[in-house]
C-alpha cells in the first residue's frame, strides 16, 4: 500500500490563542466529514506556535490529524532556558517536527550542522522530521536538485538509523516563491522533484521519505502538477479553511 499523500500547514506566528483555537476547531470539524481525511488516503499535519501546541493537540486527539511543532531544540531537557526539547513535545502529544525552513536559516543563523542536529534528536525522540530543502535562486531544476540533495545528505550527517528506517518528509520550498504570488512553476517542481526523488531512492534504498511542494502551494496547483509528489506544504492559503478542504480534495484526487 501507497504511504498516504500528505497536507502540511504551517501557522508560523501569524495567529494568536483565539485564531489559533478557531482555525484548528474549525479544521478538526473538517476533518470528521473528509472521505480523504478519514479513510487515511491523505495525511493532514497542522503546525501552530509552540504556546498552543497542549490545546491544539487536545482539538485533534478524536481525529486523524497530526500536530506537529514548528521547531525543536538541539539540547535535551536540562539547564537550557527557552529551549523546547524534543521529549517534552512528544510527552505533549506532538508527532511531526519542522526542520531546516528557510526562515530559521536565515533570521536565526542555522546553519547545515544545526539541521543535522536537529533532524538526528527528532528520530532519537520518535518525532517524523519534515525536513525543509530549497535554493535561493531560480537557476533551472539541475540547480534547485543539486542544492537539495547536498541539504538532505548534510542533514542525515547526524542520523544513526539505517538507510531503511529513514520515514521522514522532504519539503521542497525555493526560497524564491516562499511568499510570493505564484509558487514556482509546474514544471520547474516536477523536474526538480524527479532528480531529487530519484537520487533519494538511489542513495537510501528502502526509505519512507515523502516529498512535498511549499512555497506559495495554494489551490489548482497539485492538480496542475498531476500528481506524483506526495503532497503540499502551506502556509496563508490555508488560512481560510474552505480553501484547505478543496487542496485536501485536490491532493486526493490526483
Amino acid at each position: 500500500m501507497s504511504p498516504a499523500r500528505l497536507v502540511g500547514v504551517s501557522l508560523k506566528a501569524y495567529f494568536g490563542q483565539t485564531e489559533t483555537l478557531s482555525w484548528s476547531s474549525q479544521v478538526a470539524r473538517l476533518a470528521e466529514r473528509s472521505s480523504p481525511i478519514q479513510e487515511g488516503s491523505v495525511e493532514l499535519v497542522v503546525f501552530p506556535s509552540v504556546p498552543f501546541l497542549p490545546t491544539v493537540v487536545e482539538i485533534f486527539s478524536e481525529t486523524p490529524v497530526s500536530v506537529g511543532a514548528q521547531d525543536v531544540s538541539v539540547f535535551p531537557a536540562g539547564a537550557y532556558t527557552g529551549e523546547t526539547p524534543a521529549a517534552q513535545l512528544r510527552e505533549i502529544g506532538v508527532s511531526y517536527v519542522e526542520v531546516g525552513h528557510a526562515e530559521r536559516r536565515r533570521y536565526f543563523g542555522e546553519d547545515d550542522s544545526v539541521v543535522a542536529q536537529k533532524l538526528s534528536i527528532a528520530f532519537e525522540n520518535e518525532l517524523r522530521p519534515l525536513l525543509c530543502v530549497g535554493e535561493n535562486q531560480p537557476l533551472g531544476p539541475e540547480h534547485a536538485a543539486r542544492v537539495c540533495m547536498e541539504q538532505i545528505m548534510k542533514a542525515l550527517d547526524c542520523v544513526s538509523t539505517g538507510p531503511g528506517h529513514l520515514d521522514a518528509v522532504i519539503a521542497y520550498e525555493p526560497v524564491w516563491a516562499i511568499g510570493q504570488s505564484e509558487p514556482a512553476s509546474p514544471q520547474h517542481i516536477r523536474q526538480s522533484y524527479q532528480l531529487m526523488s530519484d537520487f533519494i531512492d538511489s542513495s537510501f534504498p528502502g526509505h519512507s521519505m515523502r516529498i512535498v511542494y511549499g512555497g506559495s502551494a495554494g489551490p489548482g496547483l497539485y492538480a496542475e502538477l498531476g500528481g506524483g509528489l506526495s503532497g503540499l506544504f502551506l502556509g496563508r492559503f490555508a488560512h481560510d479553511v474552505n480553501r484547505l478542504a478543496s487542496i485536501v480534495d485536490e491532493v486526493a484526487g490526483h
